[in-house]
């Protein structure tokens, strides 16, 4: 399977480290080239995008200054 492939996944929905994961029992062969979403420009994360595929453009840190990246 590659970008762009669509399947069909059954199972079971369990949780693993808090996180909803699904142990399938079957999966559907791809469909192949099927068409990518185009991402949603949004200005600001509000609930109603949550689980969409947005692109958030021109942003700036308001402290540079707290992103050292030296953590872990």
């Amino acid at each position: 399977m590659q970008e762009g492939d669509l399947i069909g996944v059954s199972g079971i929905v369990e949780q693993f480290n808090g996180y909803a994961q699904i142990v399938p029992t079957s999966i559907d062969p791809p469909l192949i080239d099927f068409p990518l979403a185009d991402p949603m420009v949004i200005t600001e994360l509000v609930e109603a995008n949550e689980s969409q595929l947005v692109r958030f453009e021109n942003a700036t840190l308001v402290d540079p200054d707290q992103w050292t990246n030296s953590g872990s």
